[in-house]
């Protein structure tokens, strides 16, 4: 089983990453770790969500140095 769990790990690692919140990579990989548990008899859902896109007018200029 720890030989099975080290593949999974690699391969998701390897194959979808790096991956950020809310991006689509981490769908990617919810939708990845979906099938392998569905693969392995479990019943999956997933749970859409929102997330707040914050949107600033501020403009920074560069600081002379």
């Amino acid at each position: 089983m720890a030989a099975e769990t080290m593949a999974l790990l690699e391969e998701i690692t390897s194959k979808i990453s790096p991956r950020e919140s809310a991006t689509d990579q981490e769908l990617e990989a919810a939708l990845f770790l979906a099938a392998k548990f569905e693969s392995l008899g479990y019943e999956v859902f997933l749970d859409p969500f929102d997330v707040p896109v914050l949107v600033s007018d501020v403009k920074l200029s560069p600081v002379a140095g």
